[in-house]
């Protein structure tokens, strides 16, 4: 009877030693499915045993968040998942109960924390994975110095520096352009005019004066702010005046000269015009009173039934028409 009971002891000694062997042999490994996530963004982990086997369907695999227990399942057989906060869900791979995965469905800051995975019993987890969260500028953005309205500069001089800020994750990158037009948006077509945080122009000129804007960007998001420059236009001088006056009324001048000049050469163009129709209208009368006053002259007699004269010339006599002939016996009719 002592024998029997002294066997039964070491069997079971026996068997805990192999169960405990068998446990410790175990190894989890938890991982994120990406490096980083982001607030408000969906987030999957995935723990896997490495080693061993479960030894008995009651044992559970736990997800903590710190000492927090956000999330557990049965993984023998891989079914039921107890989840201890509503958008936290855990459950096996494909049914697999080796690999086991937890999303996250609406990610907040308090995640940003040190996680595990194990069984519940023996506190066998895996070691510390750290969820980051990355994040973008958001509102975040600040100018310095703050002006409401608009920064003033005047012309010649250098504008104050204006610095731009913003809280990111992983750290944005920042520049500054010049926007066209009375829109915020910034494309392709707005000016880079500083590829850092400072915006800072020397010697301004009334062209300098517009809208600029600021963008911060990293891989989350990006966003932007916009100020407004305005330029006081240069005061001239007392001497500037006199030499700009004095430059007026040279090209003042100039221009009255002209006037007068194309003026006097059209209306004496004008009169020669007139001048010279007059004439041509006189020489035009003389001439046709001239012509009506010529008859033909013939050097030789008349012979009857003959009229061929072998000159015939034209001469100007003060008788407005020749005499009449007496003798018109003979004919006159041409041959």
């Amino acid at each position: 009877m002592a024998i029997t009971r002294e066997m039964s002891l070491w069997r079971m000694i026996f068997v805990i030693s192999i169960y405990t062997l068998h446990v410790s042999a175990q190894y989890f490994k938890l991982r994120g499915a990406t490096p980083y996530s982001s607030v408000g963004s969906q987030y999957t982990m995935y723990c896997n045993m490495e080693r061993g086997g479960y030894p008995s369907a009651a044992y559970r695999v736990l997800f903590r968040r710190g000492d927090e227990e956000m999330c557990s399942l049965n993984v023998k057989p891989c079914a039921g998942i107890e989840s201890t906060v509503s958008d936290y869900f855990c459950s096996c791979y494909h049914g697999n109960n080796t690999v086991m995965y937890l999303t996250i469905r609406d990610v907040t800051a308090d995640d940003e924390a040190d996680w595990t995975c194990g069984l519940e019993r023996y506190n066998l987890k895996s070691d510390k994975f750290s969820l980051p969260l990355y994040y973008g500028p958001g509102d975040s953005i600040s100018i310095t110095p703050h002006t409401i309205e608009k920064h003033t500069v005047n012309e010649g001089n250098s504008l104050a520096p204006i610095t731009c800020t913003a809280q990111c994750k992983p750290e944005c990158h920042l520049n500054w352009r010049k926007l066209r037009g009375s829109g915020d948006i910034v494309d392709d077509d707005a000016t880079l005019i500083s590829n850092d945080s400072v915006l800072y122009i020397t010697d301004v000129s009334k062209s300098d004066e517009g809208r600029y804007v600021c963008q911060a960007s990293n891989i989350i998001d990006k966003n932007s702010s916009v100020v407004f420059v305005h330029v006081n236009a240069k005061q001239v001088s007392t001497g500037e005046e006199s030499r700009l006056s004095f430059g007026v009324g040279v090209g003042v001048g100039i221009v009255v000269c002209a006037v007068v000049m194309v003026t006097g050469m059209a209306i004496g163009i004008f009169v020669y015009s007139k001048v010279k129709s007059h004439n041509q209208g006189r020489e035009n009368t003389r001439t046709e009173s001239v012509t009506s006053s010529m008859v033909p002259i013939y050097d030789e007699p008349h012979q009857p039934n003959i009229f061929r004269p072998r000159k015939q010339d034209y001469r100007i006599i003060n008788q407005p028409q020749l005499p009449a002939y007496e003798d018109h016996s003979f004919d006159l009719s041409p041959l």
